[in-house]
């Protein structure tokens, strides 16, 4: 499905909502999509992967009726984000950064 808007889940800033979101399994893809372009593209300095990492969670939306989903849903953005912000930057880990995501993700 994401192959039909394959330019679009390279934008960094592109806007995607998904209006069914369940436990977030599409969205997760898109997450994952994005940061391939950043870690391409700003791995090598950190404040400019930070930023474009808090752009893509600015353009990521999902609905759900569920509460239990929604909640899901987050987590599982969360924990794909520390998966692979950890991975680069273990010792320098901005808690403000992981802050910010959290409040976005409310």
């Amino acid at each position: 499905m994401l192959d039909l808007v394959k330019e679009e889940t390279k934008r960094i800033d592109s806007r995607f909502l998904e209006p069914a979101c369940d436990t977030g399994n599409f969205i997760i893809n898109i997450l994952k999509r994005k940061m391939d372009v950043i870690k391409k593209k700003f791995s090598v300095d950190q404040y400019e992967f930070e930023k474009y990492s808090f752009i893509a969670f600015s353009a990521i939306y999902g609905i759900d009726i569920l509460n239990d989903n929604i909640i899901e849903t987050r987590d599982r953005l969360l924990q794909e984000f520390l998966k692979i912000y950890a991975q680069r930057y273990k010792e320098d880990i901005d808690d403000e950064l992981i802050k910010s995501i959290r409040y976005i993700l409310e």
